[in-house]
């Protein structure tokens, strides 16, 4: 299992939306998995184009030995594109950066093997992202992931988990997986941007 705190908790850089906000964004944490159908369908249909429209108002973090080895539920390309993620957050410093890598990983057709391409995108070296994957230190970035994941309480039952402003509530998860443009949009305290008047 995956985690975009991240995929932990740096918040975005940037929030072009300014006239009268003086609310905190909404944050936005995601628990998924490079392979799973219901985690790229929520990148795809959810919280990639909320983030494209909402990203002044919202934002999604990251969180912050020897080799290890990892059992994924869709197999060992799931595990692989798991350590993509993994170092891509590490050295994609830029939150920006980061994070469109991750929505590109995450909306290509076979996340494992979208570490080229993708890495292309951001510029940076394909070699640096797939050379961490295939070390330990891929393993130990993903170690450290399952850390913080198994922290959390209640317990990550299934991906995606969507928690909003670190608080879990069934009832927001669910909508989050279906019009997280809503939910972020009902949810954020300060003046609306003109985006949430289509919602």
């Amino acid at each position: 299992m995956f985690l975009f705190t991240f995929l932990g908790l740096i918040t975005v850089g940037s929030f072009p939306f300014i006239q009268g906000q003086t609310a905190d964004p909404v944050k936005v944490t995601v628990f998924y998995e490079s392979l799973c159908p219901y985690s790229i369908e929520f990148f795809v249909d959810q919280l990639t184009p909320t983030y494209n429209e909402l990203s002044a108002i919202m934002e999604v973090p990251r969180p912050s030995g020897d080799g290890y080895e990892f059992v994924c539920q869709h197999g060992s390309d799931e595990c692989y594109g798991n350590k993509i993620l993994a170092c891509g957050q590490k050295y994609l410093t830029d939150h920006q950066v980061f994070l469109d890598f991750n929505f590109c990983v995450m909306g290509s057709s076979y996340p494992p093997s979208s570490a080229v391409n993708c890495s292309k995108l951001v510029e940076i070296s394909p070699d640096v992202i797939t050379g961490c994957a295939n070390s330990t230190e891929g393993e130990n970035l993903l170690h450290e992931v399952g850390v913080y994941q198994g922290q959390q309480d209640p317990a990550v039952e299934y991906v995606p988990w969507v928690i909003i402003n670190d608080n879990y509530s069934r009832v927001t998860d669910t909508e989050a997986r279906s019009n997280l443009k809503s939910l972020v949009c009902r949810t954020y305290e300060g003046e609306l941007p003109p985006e949430c008047n289509t919602v």
